[in-house]
């Protein structure tokens, strides 16, 4: 489906701007898959759709955003939880 997605994202950037708040909120469901390789393909195309909007000068709607956003940061965090407590304890066991 990302691959769709990716081919078809340079060649019709008006389907994307229709369809934002749909593939934002695709792609929060993404963001709780356990599969890396779906997230790190979902992140990639998430980075070419900012890029296509930033070169459109579009801005985000706020239901776009509210739909979004929260499920990025939660991700995040997570990861940055995550790696604190591996370099917690990587530090103990080297010591």
């Amino acid at each position: 489906m990302i691959e769709a997605l990716n081919e078809d994202l340079p060649n019709n950037s008006k389907a994307l701007v229709c369809n934002l708040d749909l593939i934002l909120k695709w792609l929060s469901l993404r963001f709780y898959d356990t599969n890396p390789s779906v997230l790190l393909k979902g992140l990639e195309y998430l980075n070419q759709v900012f890029q296509t909007l930033v070169e459109m000068e579009y801005i985000l709607a706020e239901n776009e955003g509210s739909a979004f956003i929260p499920h990025l940061l939660l991700k995040v965090n997570i990861i940055f939880l995550i790696l604190i407590l591996f370099f917690r304890t990587f530090k103990y066991h080297i010591l």
